[in-house]
């Protein structure tokens, strides 16, 4: 009797080895198996912001400018420096003009880069902004700027801003009365309301933004610029 049970609980253990195996080999038909290996991926270099942006805009936009937290704006350039002051960057007449570049530069070759925007204290205009650079906290809280472009991104920092009422030669690209590069810099950072530690260097590329100045304590100027100067990271 013994030997009997013995042997039926060994019958019980074959048939359920049997039936599990099955019923797993069942399972794994209905149900793929996911394994852990993920498939090759592309490599792809990351894109540039000038490229994400001006799929929104006509090719002459050239570049796109960002003071962050306070605005990044289209930048336009035609052959004179005039057309954008009454047209947007749609070439469509406007009275608020556009953010452009100076007709004279070219971002491979000129080692000043020099935009213009108009400003208005009525209207929210992007450039109306650069007058907040007399305010000392907003000067040093605000003070990098991006330039994007088809060949790069600049990341400038801010070393200068003041008004200006005679002396233009911030416009100059190739001569500055009689200085040498970095005597013409020291002396546009000398100008500044606010000084900063910042190092000139002959070799770096130098951002100038110029708006209309509307500061009451100019206001019997015929000429007076908002400039705000900055040099390339």
């Amino acid at each position: 009797m013994k030997k009997k049970y013995v042997i039926l609980i060994v019958f019980v253990i074959i048939i359920g080895i049997i039936f599990s195996t099955s019923f797993i080999m069942q399972k794994d038909k209905k149900e793929p198996v996911h394994t852990t290996v993920s498939s090759p991926k592309e490599h792809t270099v990351e894109e540039n912001k000038y490229e994400q942006l001006i799929r929104d805009y006509p090719q002459n936009v050239i570049a796109f400018i960002e003071i962050p937290g306070v605005f990044i704006q289209p930048v336009a350039q035609t052959t004179d420096n005039d057309y954008y002051l009454t047209h947007n960057v749609w070439q469509e007449e406007d009275s608020n003009g556009a953010i452009y570049l100076d007709y004279r530069i070219h971002f491979n070759q000129s080692p000043k880069f020099i935009i213009y925007g108009h400003s208005d204290p009525k209207l929210s205009l992007p450039f109306a902004s650069l007058a907040r650079y007399d305010d000392e906290s907003f000067f040093y809280e605000h003070n990098i700027i991006y330039l994007y472009t088809k060949e790069k991104t600049y990341t400038f920092q801010v070393f200068s801003s003041y008004v200006e009422t005679s002396d233009f030669d911030y416009l100059n690209l190739e001569s500055y009365n009689g200085l040498t590069w970095l005597e013409h810099l020291q002396k546009l950072k000398n100008k500044s309301q606010y000084q900063t530690d910042l190092s000139l260097e002959e070799n770096k590329k130098v951002l100038v933004l110029q708006t209309c100045s509307f500061d009451t304590k100019y206001q019997n100027y015929h000429q007076k610029y908002r400039v705000v100067v900055a040099i390339e990271q």
